[in-house]
């Protein structure tokens, strides 16, 4: 086996070399049952394509105050140790704080907005932007107002009643 040989290329080796030595070897002598192997060889293969999972990404890393630059636009800021809620803006705002000293990236946009899994659609909700205090519109979390304030992508209807 060669030093740079990936894990995918080993476990695709050794795949291999389990095929070859039982068609070489009487049943009673393999080290695993013929049967067994039909059942183990698909699940193995199958884990050489599969998708590392989500939490295989990197750590979110805090960016330090000076790496942060007009054109970065809003992000979340922080102030450590962490006490108090994230500020999400620019340090040039009219609001900005200024004592926060790290940085990371603003969230995606949701491509949707609906229910959550808690909320029951019969039950009479309020607007989830910050403030507002009206009711929401039917199927949504937000009042009227705020869900036609939406970019045209993010007020996408479907057939389950999220969004309008």
């Amino acid at each position: 086996m060669s030093a740079q040989q990936t894990s995918k290329e080993r476990l695709a080796s050794v795949i291999d070399v389990i095929d070859m030595r039982l068609k070489n070897t009487a049943p009673a002598h393999a080290l695993i049952a013929p049967e067994d192997w039909r059942l183990l060889k698909p699940l193995l293969l199958a884990g050489l394509y599969a998708e590392p999972p989500a939490s295989a990404q990197p750590p979110l890393l805090a960016r330090h105050r000076d790496e942060w630059r007009e054109d970065t636009g809003p992000v979340v800021w922080w102030k450590f140790p962490v006490d108090e809620p994230a500020w999400i803006g620019a340090p040039n705002d009219s609001d900005w704080p200024g004592y926060h000293t790290h940085w990371t990236p603003h969230p995606a946009l949701p491509e949707r907005i609906g229910y959550s899994t808690e909320t029951k659609p019969d039950e009479q909700q309020t607007c989830m932007a910050a403030r507002c205090t009206k009711p929401a519109a039917a199927g949504s979390t937000l009042c009227q107002e705020h869900y036609d304030a939406l970019p045209a992508p993010m007020r996408g209807c479907s057939s389950e009643g999220e969004g309008q």
